[in-house]
């Protein structure tokens, strides 16, 4: 499950050569969630993938038109990141001037600036000469000390290794928030499948999961972008699209990922929740819920006709139900739920609940993976319930908790909560285990 977000927005850097070779021209975008328009990037690596790291970065910085360049962290003094102090004859008077430093992006070029090196004896004047070069958080734009900040879409990239300064650095000012994101290197190495490469099932489900990632970031970075469910599910649609879901069947162009598509059993809503629930197949009682945002697997709507992918009648599923449950095996790749708990009413907890269990049969009745995202822009008393039915789901079911909102200035989005203990998963999402 390697994916990568195509709208991280950043700096430039680049220090002592270093040797890079570009491996595959097809790669795309690092995936750097959580970057948005930081100024620093800390990302956690190892001796034996920091080159796979670089080279990631330096893919990205090309695909972003940055400027690239490494620099030794190890023998930095405060003055070379900063710049040195010169004498300067301005209008017949000498003063002094601060040169730029030799990293320094030239005219209106952004750059990414990678530093590589920096350990835990690293002096505290190198590490607040950085966040110096990088904060902006605090100075007057009319300032002349704007001239010793990074010009704007430039930054630091570090690559902390064992005994990198990371909780020196992090507490030394309070825009580090701002400024900084803090990665693990599996995020900047994942990749995004693009278009040419989806040719199989797994490709899909890296697609998928990418456009689940967005749509949880996007909304972790500002919590009010979206104002209704419906916002959420049409953002990661428009995330998830790709022309390669397209399938030609009887001469007819269809597409692999819809909104509100009917599940194929019936339920009775009042018992939904009740110990001895179970649905129904073909002619039973209830009726037919459907899914937020299905994606259908490629070889049933290659096998089925066009009605019977469209499911749009009862009988158009009800026989082959009957005859032979097993049909019905991996008809979706994904049934998604999504809810919105935009208030204190304990309607959502009912409702959360209810997500878990139609999606709990939609395993039984065939969806390979079910996601249940419930997403919460408050901190009312009963975040706690929603919370606690969202982790309820059976562990067929992925269930995923988000809440992001304002405490009055303060935005506050604490990690993505899950009921999933697949560490690739959770790093992939930034999310971490009940």
């Amino acid at each position: 499950m390697d994916l990568v977000d195509s709208e991280v927005r950043l700096s430039g850097i680049e220090p002592e050569p270093v040797s890079i070779t570009i491996q595959d021209e097809k790669s795309p975008d690092a995936l750097l969630p959580l970057l948005g328009e930081k100024r620093i990037l800390v990302v956690k690596t190892t001796d034996q993938r920091k080159n796979d790291v670089l080279r990631q970065l330096k893919l990205l910085s090309g695909k972003k038109k940055l400027g690239f360049e490494v620099i030794g962290g190890q023998s930095l003094s405060a003055e070379d990141i900063r710049g040195e102090w010169r004498v300067v004859t301005v209008g017949g008077h000498p003063m002094s001037k601060r040169l730029n430093p030799s990293y320094w992006p030239e005219g209106n070029q952004r750059k990414l600036i990678v530093v590589d090196g920096l350990s835990s004896d690293a002096e505290t004047a190198v590490l607040r000469a950085f966040l110096h070069v990088a904060c902006r958080g605090g100075i007057p734009s009319n300032s002349e000390l704007m001239e010793e900040k990074l010009p704007e879409g430039s930054g630091f990239v570090f690559l902390a290794e064992d005994g990198f300064p990371l909780d020196r650095i992090s507490s030394m000012t309070s825009h580090w928030r701002e400024e900084a994101a803090v990665l693990d290197e599996a995020q900047v190495l994942a990749q995004e499948a693009t278009e040419s490469d989806i040719t199989t099932n797994s490709d899909i489900e890296k697609l998928v999961w990418n456009a689940v990632r967005k749509t949880i970031n996007k909304f972790r970075d500002n919590p009010y972008y979206f104002f209704t469910e419906s916002d959420i599910i049409t953002h990661c649609c428009q995330s998830l699209y790709c022309s390669k879901l397209e399938i030609v069947k009887d001469d007819q162009r269809i597409y692999c990922i819809h909104r509100d598509y009917p599940a194929n059993f019936r339920y009775e809503e009042e018992k939904l929740l009740s110990p001895d629930f179970q649905p129904c197949a073909g002619d039973g009682p209830g009726i037919r819920g459907s899914y937020d945002l299905a994606v259908l697997n490629p070889k049933f709507v290659e096998k089925q006709g066009i009605a019977g992918v469209l499911m749009k009648h009862v009988q158009e599923f009800e026989a082959r139900i009957v005859t032979d449950e097993a049909a019905i095996k991996d008809e979706l790749l994904f049934a998604i739920e999504f809810k919105y708990t935009t208030s204190n009413d304990r309607a959502f907890e009912t409702e959360i609940l209810k997500d878990n269990k139609k999606l709990e049969c939609a395993k039984r009745y065939g969806a390979i993976t079910a996601i249940n995202v419930v997403l919460c822009n408050n901190s009312f008393p009963n975040v706690k319930r929603f919370r606690a039915a969202t982790l309820s789901a059976n562990p067929e079911v992925t269930s995923i908790f988000v809440q992001s909102y304002h405490a009055g200035e303060q935005k506050r989005s604490p990690r993505p909560v899950m009921n999933t203990d697949d560490q690739e998963l959770l790093r992939f999402l930034g999310a971490r285990n009940a």
